[in-house]
Formats: structure tokens, C-alpha cells, sequence
């Protein structure tokens, strides 16, 4: 039972990848698919669950179906999401990288003035012409 039921979690995962729709969607056509699978299975109780879900079909065909259904607002919706979030992971690696930079480039700026022996004398006039 364990395993079968690793198999329909598998399935049903496959499938949630490749629908092009938000999270509250994606979960409201998983449970309908969920659903469904489970409707074949008790209809099909002595056959094995991969028989099932092949009759069922393939991943990329039940989330066609789907997309087929689905509105194109909801389709563009769900890209236009996932581009932000890409846009902002991206953006937010890119400062991360310029801090480590510049970070950097200030420790090796301070290393090379330490190591170089920066100092600074003061003098004053009666000091190098002397008082007599």
C-alpha cells in the first residue's frame, strides 16, 4: 500500500509541474485528478496501481487536458507569476554577489595597505629648518 501510494504521489506531482497555473489552481486540478485516479482505482481494485495510472495516461496528456480547460488569462496569470519570482530571485542574488565583491575588494584594498606599510609623519617647520 506504501508503495502504491508513493506511485500516485509521483504521478500527481509530474503532473503539477507541467500545469502553467498558480498554486491555488494547481491545487484544485490536483485534487480533481486525485480524485479521479481514485475513482479508477475502486473501479479497479485487483489491478496493480501502474496498470491504473497508465490506463489513466501519461502525465504530459492529463495536464494537456487540463490546460485545454483552463482560460488563457489564467495560463498568462500563472506565467506572469512565475517570471516575477524569477525576476526577484535574481535581482536578489546579483546584490548578494556585489556585497561579497565589494567586500572583498575593501579586505584586499586594506591587506595591501597593511602589508605595503602606509604611515604617516608629521613634521613641523622648526623641526626641519631647527631653532638656533
Amino acid at each position: 500500500m506504501l508503495k502504491e501510494a508513493k506511485e500516485i504521489k509521483r504521478y500527481l506531482r509530474e503532473i503539477n509541474r507541467m500545469l502553467p497555473a498558480t498554486c491555488q489552481v494547481k491545487k484544485i486540478i490536483k485534487a480533481m485528478i486525485s480524485e479521479n485516479l481514485n475513482n479508477r482505482i475502486n473501479e479497479n481494485p485487483n489491478k496493480d496501481i501502474s496498470i491504473v495510472i497508465e490506463e489513466f495516461g501519461a502525465p504530459d496528456t492529463v495536464a494537456a487536458s487540463y490546460i485545454e480547460e483552463m482560460g488563457t488569462a489564467e495560463i498568462l496569470k500563472g506565467y506572469q507569476k512565475r517570471k516575477t519570482i524569477i525576476t526577484i530571485v535574481t535581482v536578489g542574488v546579483a546584490a548578494a554577489l556585489l556585497t561579497i565583491i565589494v567586500g572583498l575588494a575593501l579586505a584586499v584594498a586594506d591587506a595591501h595597505k597593511s602589508n605595503n606599510g602606509y604611515y604617516h609623519i608629521e613634521t613641523s617647520v622648526s623641526e626641519e629648518y631647527g631653532s638656533n
